[in-house]
């Protein structure tokens, strides 16, 4: 992925978005703790890279009462 063209340059769209308003979270990047590592931590590299990963549970029998998550 990172020989296309253009793919690092869209990687680095989180240090130069403009946002509509400055003090309103409009995407993950406004978050707290997100802000904390860019800041402070492990995104304080531009190379460094983050990822979310959505997940949902789903019952092993339909009269199960509880369920199960992948990982």
């Amino acid at each position: 992925m990172f020989m296309r063209p253009g793919f690092y340059d869209e990687l680095q769209h989180r240090f130069r978005r403009n946002k509509k308003t400055e003090e309103n979270i409009e995407d993950v990047y406004d978050g707290r703790v997100y802000q904390e590592q860019v800041q402070n931590g492990f995104l304080n590299n531009p190379n460094n890279l983050s990822f979310m990963w959505y997940s949902d549970g789903i019952s092993i029998f339909k009269s199960a009462n509880f369920t199960i998550w992948p990982m």
